[in-house]
């Protein structure tokens, strides 16, 4: 695969070349940014939470359920997000890749030096 002025191996289906290395390609919904990562899709709020005394209140309004944090509830992420602090719930990263905040780093594999 030529990049440049250089050949390099082609990568696995599933992995683009990037220079010296194979970086997995991102997920479907997650956005290459051009570089080493994958931007995620957006993240959502969860609400102002639940008094600490209304935790039954959280229950009723929220079926996928409620969890703790500080002194208030909030509704569960829905499934595929993870809370972040208290009141925001974040794509999670697909298990091989990092997750590092606003995106996640692929899983990378060298491909060698380049020849001309």
């Amino acid at each position: 695969e030529r990049q440049g002025a250089l050949c390099y191996p082609s990568c696995d289906p599933g992995w683009q070349g990037r220079l010296t290395r194979c970086v997995m390609a991102c997920p479907p919904g997650f956005k290459d940014d051009g570089v080493s990562g994958c931007i995620k899709p957006a993240s959502y709020g969860r609400g102002a939470g639940y008094a600490l005394w209304r935790e039954g209140a959280c229950k009723k309004d929220n079926p996928q359920g409620c969890e703790k944090n500080g002194a208030l509830w909030y509704p569960k992420c829905k499934a595929g997000y993870h809370n972040v602090g208290c009141c925001t719930c974040s794509p999670d990263c697909p298990a091989s890749y990092k997750d590092y905040g606003v995106g996640c780093s692929p899983p990378v594999k060298s491909r060698g030096v380049g020849v001309p």
